[in-house]
């Protein structure tokens, strides 16, 4: 998401960066960070924790672009290498910025990429408002307002797992205003509030499912896989994902429910304007069903490079035969880059020659900044690392006597508060190679390092409380039919819920779902 700062703050945040990072640097280093220092350069905890200070005011103040201030890592961080490479582990100074640099493109970022182009497809071809109106429009939902307003939220759920939850939101938006006006809802009705906050909600939920559903996610992976701790493959990521993001769901509805109670006032369900919207779009065309095959392809090339890691604990000699699909799908990155590649090159018409996607229309939803956010989360975790810093904070918290439940609990309530008034992309980008970090350094398991890391990143998705907490709030906010003190009540509670729900599955699913490193 991105948040527009009121003026004063972004100046403040701008000059408060660098001076703070300027004050750290400067004072004495303390002999407890200094002992965990690489040979030679004593002072390396301490600048990187000037570089992190800097990187956090302009990232939480929105001084800069964030993208732009995601490069600010990777220029110091090269700095700081280059004068002395071989104490951080590299052969000259040249190598040590190139592999700085080569981290924003991460394969982890290429994934994303990847995402962001079939998002893109399945947009520019109409294939995810027709899924929306068809869900919308079903038997299932009948001229029940509960029913309908529960196939509304699930059709922004499932998009929301694949293409960003602002989009999703955007695409049921109308057909959850149409529904308002056919049943007579006013602003500050019950039922107005109950349709429009699951809206948005429901769009956080579907973003819990995949790896791609919502940069914070991968994020968390990127963070584990940085650190050598584990890999979570999309495949694997669903094994908890899907499970977590399905009681979400059920949770928001059961609470809402009971919260507002709708169906009272008699509203009822006229299906006229939403069946007009389906028949709008007409037969379904040559590109959707091209976009649909594809990206039924990019699913089944996931599930099926995951799917010898997953056998390996039932049928280890099954597992052994189909080790030729990791050779062939190396990286979650290869199924969307095929895919988007043959979208491209296909030709939606001969005559004239038009492709199903141009580069306009393939990069409408690639999120450049967000990808920038990523490279330098990465680089600022790896720097975390590599100067002794995490195993300084480690030795800090708790005298290192911290496990993983509290580990989880901390970065829980941190990226929940958090979150709350700034992107759930730089709160998970500052919190996930901390958490991280001071897990591995601390001794904690792979399991428990995941299930603190990846729970803090869920965390920051639980973003419910005020407009600008995220995108689809502000979009539903902007209705009319919901008050500001009703969505922040409404979003602490439902968020809080979630917390108590969800954390105890992740507990159990999360150390499952690790491959080795």
């Amino acid at each position: 998401m991105t948040i527009v700062m009121r003026g004063s703050s972004r100046s403040l945040g701008l000059a408060l960066g660098p001076l703070v990072a300027l004050a750290i640097s400067l004072s004495p280093t303390p002999a407890s960070m200094a002992q965990y220092a690489p040979a030679g350069f004593p002072d390396a905890p301490k600048l990187v924790l000037a570089i992190a200070a800097w990187t956090f005011a302009w990232w939480i103040s929105g001084a800069l672009p964030l993208g732009i201030t995601a490069l600010l890592p990777g220029i110091c961080a090269s700095i700081l290498y280059a004068s002395g490479p071989r104490a951080f582990g590299y052969a000259s100074a040249g190598a040590a910025v190139k592999a700085v640099f080569s981290t924003y493109m991460d394969p982890t970022i290429v994934l994303f990429l990847g995402g962001f182009i079939l998002a893109s497809a399945i947009a520019a071809t109409g294939l995810d408002k027709r899924i929306a109106y068809g869900l919308a429009a079903s038997r299932f939902a009948g001229d029940s307002i509960a029913r309908t307003s529960l196939m509304v939220w699930a059709a922004c759920w499932f998009l929301s797992m694949w293409i960003s939850n602002t989009a999703a939101t955007m695409i049921l938006y109308p057909i959850a205003l149409s529904i308002l006006t056919a049943t007579g809802s006013k602003p500050g009705s019950k039922f107005g509030e109950f349709l429009m906050l699951g809206l948005a909600y429901a769009a956080s939920a579907g973003g819990l499912a995949t790896v791609i559903g919502t940069p914070p996610n991968l994020l968390a992976v990127s963070a584990l896989e940085g650190a050598k701790v584990a890999s979570i493959p999309f495949a694997n990521w669903m094994l908890f994902g899907i499970p977590t993001s399905i009681a979400a769901l059920a949770t928001l509805f059961a609470a809402l429910w009971l919260i507002y109670r709708p169906g009272s006032g008699g509203e009822a369900v006229s299906k006229e304007e939403i069946e007009g919207f389906k028949r709008a779009l007409g037969p379904m065309g040559k590109g959707e069903r091209i976009v649909l095959a594809g990206f039924a392809l990019t699913v089944a090339l996931w599930i099926l490079r995951g799917l010898p890691d997953a056998l390996r604990y039932t049928d280890p000699a099954l597992a052994e035969r189909l080790s030729p699909i990791e050779v062939l799908l190396p990286n979650d990155c290869i199924p969307p880059l095929i895919v988007g590649l043959a979208l491209f090159a296909i030709p939606i018409s001969l005559r004239p020659y038009r492709p199903l996607l141009d580069w306009e229309s393939g990069m409408k939803y690639v999120e450049w900044e967000v990808l920038l956010i990523f490279g330098g989360g990465l680089v600022l975790g790896d720097a975390i690392l590599k100067s002794g810093l995490a195993k300084w904070m480690a030795a800090s918290l708790m005298g290192g006597r911290m496990d993983a439940a509290l580990l989880a609990a901390i970065g829980v309530a941190m990226g929940f508060a958090i979150t709350q008034f700034t992107s759930n992309t730089s709160t998970a980008a500052m919190l996930a190679p901390l958490i991280v970090g001071i897990g591995r350094e601390l001794g904690m398991g792979a399991g428990g390092v995941a299930f603190a890391v990846v729970s803090s990143a869920l965390a920051t998705s639980f973003a419910l409380m005020f407009p600008v907490s995220t995108p689809p709030n502000a979009i539903v906010y902007g209705s009319g039919y919901i008050r500001m003190n009703r969505m922040a009540i409404v979003g602490l509670i439902i968020g809080l819920i979630w917390i108590a729900a969800l954390m105890p599955l992740c507990w159990i699913l999360v150390p499952r779902a690790l491959r080795a490193m």
